[in-house]
């Protein structure tokens, strides 16, 4: 990542830039703290790691009420990172994305040079090679963040009931995909993703993701059909992908990957805003179960509309 500004994840977390005066502040302080860096100065790994954070992006994790353990302050870390890039996620698009944060390497070079009677010309395929600038986190991003529920989503992900294991999960599923330059493999990756979140055991997985689908982002009847059409389609669309079925182009399926990586962030925000009621896949079951049959029952949902019908445009 890239900030431009701070980012606050929760009261003792934050992504913010640290500045050249911070990092030298640590790695003195490291240096003083630890034996080996005394000795070898600055030549010591921790106090180089330390001196080149100037003008990186950093986790902040303040928490005075305890010591927590290096294993858990990474965890968390991750989580506000993970979290963070879900909420990128609902704007831009997937070669953008890619561009920042793997960079463009081609693993071949191809140039093809034609000859005739009159002239030579030459082509190529390959992209110029560029290092990942980072995923851009300015004044634009930290809002969306703030209003659209991703606090909460970091919060309840980052609790111990059940339901928080399966946002953490899906956002580890999300950001595979992301990242993953092969659409075919990452088509797989954000599926899982989105069942993930709702799908219980064996039941069959289009037929609940597209019910519950509906019924967690919607309460109008005629958007909750189109909900459940697309997640239909998806899974299809999936289907073809994986078996070699059909003919769908990389840009089909790039489109159907964007739908469903931003339907998987839609649904994990609802969840985690209804956090107080929904434990556990069980309960958001009960309650797709308690809307389908008639009973009057609605739930938060945090975000702005504009990006569901975002999303459902995305679909081919």
């Amino acid at each position: 990542m890239s900030a431009e500004t701070t980012v606050k994840i929760s009261a003792g977390c934050k992504i913010r830039n640290y500045s050249e005066s911070e990092a030298k502040q640590t790695a003195q302080v490291v240096r003083n703290r630890n034996v080996s860096a005394r000795v070898s100065g600055p030549r010591d790994f921790y106090y180089q790691r330390a001196e080149n954070l100037s003008d990186k992006t950093v986790v902040e994790i303040i928490n005075s009420d305890q010591i927590l353990s290096d294993e858990r302050l990474s965890h968390e870390a991750k989580l506000a990172e993970a979290v963070l890039v879900a909420s990128i996620v609902l704007q831009g698009d997937r070669s953008s994305f890619l561009s920042s944060v793997v960079g463009v390497r081609e693993e071949f070079f191809d140039l093809n040079i034609t000859k005739d009677a009159r002239e030579t010309s030459v082509s190529s395929t390959s992209q110029v090679e560029k290092e990942p600038s980072g995923l851009a986190v300015d004044s634009t991003a930290a809002r969306r963040f703030r209003k659209n529920g991703f606090p909460d989503l970091y919060a309840i992900a980052n609790g111990d009931s059940k339901l928080s294991t399966r946002l953490e999960r899906s956002l580890g599923w999300l950001i595979q995909s992301r990242t993953d330059k092969s659409v075919s493999s990452a088509i797989v990756k954000t599926s899982t993703a989105l069942e993930t979140l709702v799908v219980i055991g064996r039941e069959p997985t289009r037929r609940a993701l597209s019910e519950r689908g509906a019924y967690i982002l919607s309460d109008d009847p005629d958007e909750r059909r189109r909900i459940s059409r697309a997640i239909k389609t998806f899974y299809s669309k999936r289907g073809n992908i994986v078996h070699g079925k059909g003919d769908v182009s990389d840009e089909e399926t790039v489109r159907i990957l964007e739908f469903g990586d931003r339907l998987s962030v839609l649904i994990a925000l609802v969840l985690s805003s209804n956090g107080n009621k929904w434990e556990n896949a069980d309960d958001v079951r009960r309650h797709c179960d308690a809307v389908r049959w008639g009973e009057d029952r609605t739930c938060s949902r945090p975000w702005s509309r504009r990006y569901l019908n975002t999303a459902l445009n995305r679909l081919p």
